[in-house]
């Protein structure tokens, strides 16, 4: 019979493992493989868990083993504040995915920081835009000079992805790291920020559509030029999400470019048609929602028309996303899915570091979470 050797581990960071990730003694005595009764012992101190338990309790809440034998519970990072509309009586608790998106998001900055040392010796100025107090159009305009996106430029994209990349690169090139999570119902995140310097970091929901994700980056972008950092659902309630919403929707559709769009022309309030609508959207690479509100705040549609459109478009896209969400078959192949998550700024840090035999093939594989013979196309990708 083999023998049982214990995992000498502090009670008090089995705790901190489990709540770290969101998970409550239920689900994650089952997800462990073991009872409940069990793992209140363990956390109680009154039994120890065998070093094969231990590891299971690792992958469950996505800590390597070594995490368990720290000298004390550590403070790998500060919820950021939650600016959705929660109800009184709704205590709003996030999911363990979420969780470990926001604990994969602090842990990717630091290591960008530390990859960025190795190779450059100096932090990368950051200086992004002031928030011009009460003038959402001119602080709009400051965003658009300030990553370098003309209307020209954003005319130039054909698709809503290439709207998206072509924002996410703009927003990169500020030397802030842009992720997508995964595996997150959008209706309960929609993106985050985090807003420390330097390598300040926007995360979407890669489950959203592709207009709602551009939407989200200049949102998140707005966030950060205010100095706040948080997670979003982009319902407007809060007030600043309002002031979120009314930035981004005022930096991707510019108020002058869009005056002068020929739908304009001799057009009355009640002429707006879903068809002229979906043009406009389709010329931004935007949702129509995001139409509507610019052509609310110019005073072309009434509050009414605003009120029934919105409703009307809401409900139209959620069947949408539906739809797709029950016709997605097949995976992307994995060295597009780091690009994809990971994004072009991570990715060449990453990559140089280990060009410059800063960091080992193994710690690039792990940093990245592809296989090795996979760089090759992940080179191509971001170095060309």
């Amino acid at each position: 019979m083999a023998e049982r050797v214990e995992a000498i581990v502090k009670p008090e960071l089995l705790i901190w493992a489990r709540k770290s990730i969101g998970l409550d003694l239920t689900l994650a005595a089952k997800r462990a493989g073991t009872t409940e009764e069990r793992l209140l012992n363990w956390e109680e101190g009154k039994q120890r868990p065998t070093i094969s338990q231990l590891r299971r309790m690792g992958d469950v809440y996505k800590r390597p083993i070594a995490a368990f034998y720290l000298p004390a519970p550590p403070k790998s990072f500060n919820l950021i504040k939650d600016f959705r509309q929660i109800s009184e009586k709704q205590v709003h608790e996030y999911s363990p995915t979420l969780l470990y998106e926001i604990r994969r998001a602090y842990s990717r900055r630091e290591s960008a920081i530390e990859l960025y040392k190795d190779v450059e010796g100096i932090m990368p100025p950051i200086a992004l835009p002031k928030k011009t107090s009460g003038n959402v159009e001119k602080l709009g305009q400051t965003i658009r000079e300030f990553l370098g996106v003309s209307y020209e430029r954003q005319r130039q994209w054909k698709t809503d992805r290439e709207s998206f990349n072509g924002w996410r690169l703009a927003i990169e090139s500020k030397n802030i790291l842009v992720f997508q999570a995964s595996r997150i119902r959008v209706d309960e995140m929609r993106g985050f920020s985090i807003g420390k310097t330097p390598f300040p970091v926007i995360v979407v929901n890669i489950q959203d559509t592709l207009v709602a994700r551009t939407f989200t980056l200049l949102h998140e972008f707005a966030h950060l030029t205010m100095g706040k950092e948080g997670i979003c659902d982009l319902t407007g309630h809060a007030d600043l999400e309002v002031s979120g919403n009314a930035i981004a929707a005022a930096t991707l559709v510019p108020k002058k470019s869009f005056l002068a769009e020929p739908e304009f022309q001799n057009k009355k309030a009640s002429g707006w048609s879903d068809n002229g609508i979906s043009k406009l959207a389709s010329r931004y690479k935007v949702s129509r929602e995001v139409i509507l509100h610019r052509l609310h705040t110019m005073d072309s549609i009434s509050s009414k028309f605003y009120k029934n459109k919105s409703a009307q478009y809401r409900e139209e896209r959620a069947e949408q996303m539906q739809k797709v969400k029950q016709k997605k078959t097949g995976f992307a192949p994995p060295d597009r899915m780091v690009v994809s998550s990971c994004g072009k700024l991570y990715s060449r840090l990453v990559l140089n570091s280990y060009r410059n035999e800063k960091i080992t093939a193994s710690d690039a594989s792990d940093l990245l979470a592809v296989k090795i013979k996979y760089f090759p196309k992940i080179e191509m990708a971001i170095f060309g």
